[in-house]
């Protein structure tokens, strides 16, 4: 996000919290300014402006930096695959493993000199370090895959909701990542800021900072 930006979204933020929000000194606006934007300064602008929006109507009091990345994380999870959908590709993949290891004791040759058994590991392993970094982190090793493939309906689903309560956590920790953030958000804003503002003992001044930062 730019300074122009997070400025816009302070004064933004003062405004609409006005009755709340403590009055700042020249210098104390300048040093918040600083904060947001070096906390900011990798978040894509249409991301961060979706998480203000968002932050707005779930805050009763001015909005802080910390709401914002607990909405920046939000928006990031969901953007990360289901666990339901994840779940389904580990089911899949261990069958295969479990397929493919079978084959390890194999000593026919490939046409590429490779024997059977070594193709077969070699396919395994690919298999392994193309799950999701999640999926690898909870399994840790491609033999723990295989083995789910040998529990039973009951065993399978009592790792399932292990693995889901594992899954919830990672997302949770995990840093943001610009990528995985909104590229796009829509300009719908100006409903909630006309909400805001019927209800501000100054919906002059609250007209005047909508229309200029609605541009």
């Amino acid at each position: 996000m730019t300074v122009q930006e997070i400025q816009t979204m302070i004064r933004q933020n003062m405004v609409l919290y006005r009755n709340v929000a403590k009055p700042l000194t020249d210098k104390e606006a300048d040093l918040l300014i600083a904060t947001w934007a070096d906390a900011l300064s990798d978040v894509p602008s249409a991301a961060g402006k979706l998480a203000f929006r968002r932050a707005l109507r779930v805050c009763h009091f001015p909005v802080l930096i910390a709401d914002l990345y607990d909405q920046l994380r939000a928006m990031q999870m969901e953007s990360e695959p289901k666990a339901a959908d994840l779940w389904q590709l580990v089911c899949e993949r261990a069958h295969k493993a479990n397929e493919n290891k079978g084959l390890y004791s194999f000593t026919g040759h490939l046409p590429d000199g490779r024997t059977q058994g070594q193709a077969a590991r070699d396919a395994n392993k690919r298999l392994f370090d193309e799950l999701p970094p999640a999926v690898q982190e909870y399994f840790g090793s491609l033999q723990a895959l295989v083995d789910l493939d040998a529990e039973t309906a009951s065993g399978k689903s009592i790792r399932r909701r292990d693995f889901e309560k594992f899954y919830a956590d990672w997302q949770k920790q995990q840093p943001l990542d610009p990528q995985k953030l909104p590229c796009a958000a829509t300009r719908t804003m100006e409903v909630f800021y006309y909400a805001k503002i019927r209800s501000s003992p100054y919906p002059a001044v609250c007209r005047g900072l909508l229309a200029a930062t609605l541009k």
